[in-house]
């Protein structure tokens, strides 16, 4: 029962991303390398296919097409002599690591279409770190760590990259909140951190190497015994609705509004989607898993319809660069269950 109904989920995703696909056709087929932004640290590509999505000083994404399995070996090689060989971890068609300084490059190979995705940030630029006391961030506990960067901090959603956190450290802090409240419906590993508390509040840490651990927090589904923050620094719905975590989009700004808040709500979709899979992997209880699966599969619904009134024929370069950029984060979340 468990693998069938896998399948139907994962049959489902692919045939959103298929609705949706069509604008990669007609993206260019020659690849200009650029000699300029984050692009200047990786070696050059090993064919002269494929498409540059974005390039600038602080990330660089694309795709490098007609690659077979030895092509893209040989990359990977190529970029861990220019490098990217701090905490890297390596699979069969992905590799992923940071330079001494911070910059974190991920690589998969797609063995069907022959690519390569390649994505790099740039290292954070962390500071002095100063723990929120209102508002969403107010509701976990403050780190051990004073070095890190504040992405987001609203009354309902907070996002901060902290610094100087080994595994054990990270461990330590998934601790103190499971001490604080945060015990509801929890999944905990060695990199990654999901709970509620009993008002509802969620809250999601991920270590991601390079002694940095990522940590969000959403108290918008909370209940009402959750305290609201001073109404000053609480924002406008319209704004709460469009901004992004640390995870943002660094081409988003010419992409279509209504084309945006459709792959925002896919991307948040296939969140929640990992984090049932991991749940669902460690459950040895089919029976009790059913009724979160009914849910996923209404939230596919609700997906479906969205996807249906998009005009494809209406997407502009821009959309489809950022349908690109959205599926490249989806997949390296997509990695982290394995698939």
């Amino acid at each position: 029962m468990k693998k069938w109904a896998v399948a139907l989920l994962v049959i489902a995703v692919i045939v959103v991303v298929t609705r949706v696909s069509s604008c990669v056709k007609n993206q260019p087929k020659s690849l200009a390398w650029p000699t300029s932004g984050l692009a200047t640290l990786l070696p050059d590509p090993p064919t002269k296919k494929g498409e540059v999505i974005a390039n600038s000083d602080d990330a660089f994404s694309a795709t490098i097409s007609n690659c077979d399995e030895s092509q893209y070996n040989a990359y990977v090689e190529s970029c861990k002599q220019k490098g990217f060989t701090t905490d890297a971890e390596s699979m069969t068609q992905s590799y992923e690591a940071y330079t001494e300084d911070g910059n974190h490059l991920r690589l998969s190979y797609y063995s069907s279409s022959k690519e390569i995705s390649v994505m790099l940030d740039a290292a954070v630029e962390m500071s002095d770190l100063a723990w929120p006391t209102s508002g969403a961030g107010a509701l976990v506990p403050a780190p051990a760590s004073k070095k890190g960067k504040v992405s987001a901090d609203r009354s309902t959603y907070f996002s901060a990259s902290v610094g100087d956190t080994d595994a054990s450290a990270f461990a330590a802090y998934a601790d103190a909140c499971i001490a604080a409240g945060f015990n509801v419906d929890y999944s905990k590993g060695d990199t990654s951190f999901n709970a509620k508390n009993a008002d509802g509040v969620k809250v999601s840490l991920s270590y991601k190497g390079f002694n940095t651990m990522e940590v969000s927090v959403d108290s918008s589904d909370a209940s009402s015994a959750s305290a609201p923050a001073p109404a000053e620094n609480q924002k406008s719905d319209g704004a709460s609705a469009s901004s992004r975590d640390s995870s943002a989009s660094s081409v988003s700004g010419g992409v279509t509004p209504s084309f945006k808040e459709t792959m925002d709500s896919y991307e948040d979709f296939m969140n929640q989607y990992v984090d049932f899979m991991k749940k669902y992997k460690e459950s040895g209880n089919d029976a009790a898993m059913l009724a979160d699966y009914g849910k996923m599969m209404t939230s596919y619904a609700d997906w479906v319809s969205k996807i249906d009134d998009i005009d494809e024929d209406a997407l502009s370069a821009s959309d489809c660069a950022y349908y690109l950029e959205v599926q490249g984060r989806v997949t390296q979340k997509l990695v982290e269950i394995g698939q």
